[in-house]
């Protein structure tokens, strides 16, 4: 079976959207009989000894969240060894250091690349000290002047693909979600946690999970779940996850006087993400950032129905009136969603018997097969 090596600016033992895609496939890819080599930066608390990962020195960025930045032109001898792999085919989940990395290792041994588009860079402008409108066209430029240069690009949403055409990108393009792990939504692995965070068990719960950073628009979903409390004062918010907005968002659920309603869970395993999940009423979400609803989708993997701001990635995966509820920017809009679901039994169980349909035909397995076929037209 060919050997794939797969280049990424994040991994273990981070947490988020990318490291999942990387994490997710190489272990279905390996099981298919694919040998697979990780390439990626190192981080504080990456374990000395991994199977087939390499990893390049790396500096703490300056600003932003922890983003450990690859510096693989300060390792010359771990540039040998990468060069060195019996490689059949490159898979690039980067466009910057590492993905550069990448991109010379495919030319130089005249394999394959293929290219993941995980994030639209230009709605995470804001992390960056230099004026907006300036980030925003050399992030479209460099995804263009990438995406250009691999053989195939691979997007988790059908809108992605949509804007990197807008952006001038030529490359064949392949939509593939990232797959769920369906061993995390067996009955027998999601005993009750709501305990765990002093959330009453006869409660209405609505749970949210991700990052908490600005671009997740935090914001917005705090002020409309204080609008769903003014009308249900029995239901509660559980925020799975940390970010540099953690603390905007305690400070915003005291200022709405629903802080006493409201549970931070911080980062925790993720087979525990499913298990919160399995907890909730609900799942809500109001980004507008995204390029596949992976979070969506595992939450629904356990049978929660999603409210959610229509817009990219998300509504890929929630489809209104069948396993959930799409709305506008608008948080009366959004809060009467949310009172709808609650309010009516049968409507949830509808939608969360469809919500678990869905989620099966994005299983780990099912998108790695789409990714093995896009490889087998690819290798000779």
């Amino acid at each position: 079976m060919p050997t794939i090596g797969v280049f990424s600016e994040c991994y273990r033992p981070m947490l988020n959207g990318v490291v999942t895609s990387v994490v997710t496939f190489s272990e279905q890819l390996r099981r298919l009989g694919y040998e697979v080599y990780i390439i990626a930066p190192g981080h504080p608390d990456a374990p000395r000894e991994e199977d087939h990962v390499i990893r390049f020195p790396y500096l703490r960025p300056p600003f932003g969240p922890l983003y450990p930045l690859g510096m693989p032109w300060t390792a010359p001898r771990l540039r040998a060894r990468v060069a060195q792999l019996p490689l059949d085919l490159v898979h690039s989940n980067s466009l910057f250091m590492m993905g550069r990395l990448g991109m010379r290792v495919a030319r130089r041994r005249g394999v394959p690349l293929v290219f993941t588009y995980h994030t639209l860079i230009e709605n995470y402008v804001h992390y960056v000290p230099l004026p907006s409108a300036l980030v925003r066209w050399a992030a479209r430029r460099t995804s263009r002047s990438y995406a250009n240069q691999a053989d195939w690009v691979v997007v988790p949403g059908r809108r992605s693909g949509d804007l990197l055409r807008q952006y001038g990108v030529t490359t064949p393009i392949e939509v593939i979600p990232t797959g769920i792990d369906m061993s995390h939504a067996r009955p027998e692995r999601l005993r009750p946690i709501r305990g765990d965070f002093g959330v009453p068990e006869s409660v209405p719960l609505l749970v949210y999970a991700g990052r908490l950073a600005k671009e997740k628009s935090l914001d917005f979903l705090l002020e409309s779940f204080a609008l769903v409390h003014a009308r249900r004062d029995d239901a509660w918010l559980l925020m799975v996850g940390g970010g540099p907005a953690e603390d905007d968002c305690r400070a915003l659920a005291s200022a709405l006087g629903i802080q006493s309603r409201v549970r931070f869970a911080g980062y925790i395993p993720h087979a525990d993400v499913f298990r919160c999940c399995a907890e909730a009423d609900l799942f809500v979400f109001a980004s507008r950032t995204e390029t596949q609803g992976l979070v969506i989708a595992e939450a629904m993997s356990v049978g929660a129905p999603c409210v959610a701001v229509a817009a990219s990635g998300v509504e890929d995966v929630v489809e209104h009136e069948r396993n959930g509820l799409l709305t506008g920017p608008d948080r009366e809009e959004f809060a009467a969603a949310v009172l709808r679901v609650l309010d009516h039994r049968s409507l949830r169980d509808r939608f969360s018997e469809n919500a678990r349909k869905t989620a099966a035909s994005l299983s780990a397995e099912v998108c790695t097969a789409k990714l093995a076929r896009l490889y087998g037209e690819l290798l000779p």
